[in-house]
Order: C-alpha cells, then structure tokens, then sequence
C-alpha cells in the first residue's frame, strides 16, 4: 500500500506542475512560457520510452516485475496497470503503453541523455537547458523542475542539496 501512495503522490506532484497554482508562503513558482519544449527522444527512462513501450517490451528488458497493480486512473478515466520494480522504478500503462515513468534512487537507470538519480543538478541541467517551470518548496528546500514535450508530455526532476533526488516523466492526456 506504501508504494501505491508513493506512486500517486509522485503523480499527484507532477499533475500540480501542470497547473498555474502555487502559494507563494510556502515557496516560489515560475513558469517560462517562452522555454522551446523537449523532442520525444528526451523522454526515456532505462531504455523505458514514454508513450511508445508496451509492457511486454517491458518485460523483456527487466523481466516480470516485482509488482503489478491495477486500478481506475483518475488522470486518464481508464484502467491504469502500474508496474514496481524494486522500490524506485515504476511505470503505468494505459491502453499498453507506457504513460507515466518513475525512478527515485541511485539504481542505475539513466535517461536517454545519461542523467541519473544522484547526479549534479547541474549536469542535468546543461543537457536539458532551461525547465519551463521552476517550482521551490521552502518546507522540504526542494525544487522541482519541469519540462514540457510534446502535446502534453511532462518531466519532472526533483532537486535537493544540489543533486538530482528524482525523475518522473508522464503523459498528461
């Protein structure tokens, strides 16, 4: 149940990016409307693409996961299979193809450009250039930098002391 609420939560955060709202008392938003969004190529995750990978695709790469859950997706109104490898990698699937992914510690997996959990947000941000949405949270001194693809894609890549803590990319539909 843990992981289920840490998969929504995830979600949750990246849906809040999507949206003009953010309290000023508890940190910073900024939003760079001007910023050209990123290729599909940028959305890829451990070999993982958003959008175009089956589950079966999935699979073949690291095998049966280590669990698959199956709900109504409040963000898609459809049946949404997450897949949870180990405790830090998740992808969802809508439709059998890969709408959302997730990787939250050090394991490895790397984005198509070879940015990783654990890196300098300043690498990260050399090869992804300026976010469209920069988000501070004073209560946990995070940042949550967002980028856009194309239609309604999203990358978020979460910042803490400097370093990359997390990179979720999903398809907002």
């Amino acid at each position: 149940m843990k992981k289920l609420v840490t998969y929504f939560v995830l979600v949750f955060v990246l849906i809040l990016c999507a949206l003009p709202v953010c309290s000023a008392s508890n940190g910073s938003n900024v939003i760079r409307n001007w910023v050209p969004r990123l290729s599909d190529e940028y959305f890829a995750i451990g070999g993982v693409e958003l959008g175009k990978s089956s589950s079966e695709y999935v699979k073949s790469i690291y095998g049966e996961p280590q669990k698959v859950s199956t709900s109504m997706s409040p963000l898609y109104g459809e049946m949404e299979t997450v897949y949870r490898y180990g405790e830090s990698f998740t992808i969802a699937f809508v439709d059998d193809y890969a709408v959302s992914i997730a990787v939250n510690a050090n394991n490895g997996l790397k984005t198509a450009h070879g940015i990783q959990v654990g890196d300098l947000w300043s690498k990260a941000r050399a090869v992804y250039r300026m976010p469209w949405r920069e988000i501070y949270s004073k209560n946990n001194q995070t940042y949550n930098y967002v980028y856009r693809g194309a239609g309604t894609w999203r990358m978020s890549i979460v910042v803490y002391n400097g370093k990359v803590k997390s990179i979720g990319m999903l398809e907002m539909e």
